[in-house]
């Protein structure tokens, strides 16, 4: 069961795909880019608001916290940073990520969707922890959400990203590879 607190935002700009060493297939990207606010937000009781993330947010969780990777938001499993196969990395102004495809039905799914370009960024699921978050009104008059801190859960390849500037790519450097991938 979700808790009710768990909240997910997403970031529309594709994520890259490549090869990898070994023939895996990697997709990686931006799953959020600090201080950029988000698109309107329904929820967390109030009808509407947006929301951004200062610098460092999510800098703890990152580095402490098993993550994992779906496609779309309770989809099929991708990938775990406990296992190596998804690998966060957090710097001053952006979180990104890079994940291996499985070989497996989602992975070859996910790759599909990568080449295509129908995946338009990542999401990423959460927790705001609330002594570090703050309410404000933002220029247009919208309540402003500044999640000081997060405990991030998911980075998820996703269709419809919340944010505006989140990555998801695929990018091969063998036609060969990627033929043979997805034929699979």
């Amino acid at each position: 069961m979700i808790p009710t607190d768990f909240e997910v935002r997403s970031l529309a700009d594709p994520p890259e795909f490549r090869s990898a060493e070994g023939g895996k297939l990697t997709a990686s990207g931006v799953a959020m880019r600090y201080g950029a606010r988000s698109k309107p937000i329904s929820g967390h009781g109030r009808a509407i608001f947006r929301e951004l993330f200062t610098p460092g947010a999510l800098t703890q969780t990152i580095a402490e916290q098993d993550i994992r990777s779906h496609l779309e938001h309770h989809g099929s499993y991708l990938a775990r940073k406990s296992t190596g196969s998804l690998r966060p990395e957090d710097t001053a102004e952006e979180p990104r990520y890079e994940l291996d495809l499985p070989d497996t039905t989602a992975g070859r799914d996910a790759a599909a969707l990568l080449e295509r370009q129908d995946i338009g960024g990542a999401s990423l699921g959460f927790r705001a922890l609330p002594k570090h978050t703050t309410w404000s009104v933002d220029t247009d008059g919208l309540p402003l959400r500044t999640v000081g801190r997060a405990r991030v859960s998911v980075v998820d390849l996703v269709t419809a990203p919340a944010y505006g500037e989140t990555t998801a790519a695929l990018a091969l450097r063998s036609s060969h590879l990627r033929d043979n991938y997805l034929a699979a």
